[in-house]
């Protein structure tokens, strides 16, 4: 019963690299649900866990910024999607992110994904769009490690 669980509704991750700082760590672990998706297309902030364009034996896990048939522009470390600024209240309150980007749009069933630390974010500024089929999961919950206590995403 429990690899029913795992295998359609939750799955626990681990965390490798800087792309999520402050937000995620290497090594914490998250819940990601598989479930939301099949009732509603991913959404612009939602965290997402999918397999990378040229990668099928790897697992990232990145925000998205935009989806299919928006366009996406960085400017001085600034997102606009339809050239309308890009609140994010996830990225610390410091953070300015060099490099521009763009416009770029997005193609059809495909999502635009990015780090929240930027600087050190392997993302669709370099792998382009994801489609929708790659995604496995939305990240749902940090559960480990304890002393940094549970967060829901």
């Amino acid at each position: 019963m429990f690899a029913l669980w795992t295998r359609f509704v939750f799955q626990s991750y681990e965390v490798d690299g800087r792309c999520m700082e402050p937000h995620l760590f290497t090594s914490e672990r998250i819940v990601g649900e598989k479930i939301s998706f099949l009732r509603r297309p991913p959404r612009r902030g939602d965290l997402v866990i999918f397999v990378p364009p040229g990668a099928p034996s790897e697992l990232f896990i990145k925000r998205v910024i935009a989806v299919g048939g928006e366009t996406i522009a960085l400017r001085g470390g600034v997102c606009y999607v339809d050239g309308r600024w890009l609140p994010e209240p996830y990225l610390p309150r410091a953070a300015v992110y060099g490099g521009d980007f763009g416009p770029h749009r997005v193609a059809p069933g495909a999502l635009f994904v990015l780090g929240d630390n930027r600087d050190a974010s392997d993302d669709s500024r370099r792998f382009g769009d994801v489609p929708e089929a790659a995604i496995v999961a939305r990240g749902a919950l940090r559960y480990w490690p304890p002393t940094r206590g549970l967060q829901a995403f």
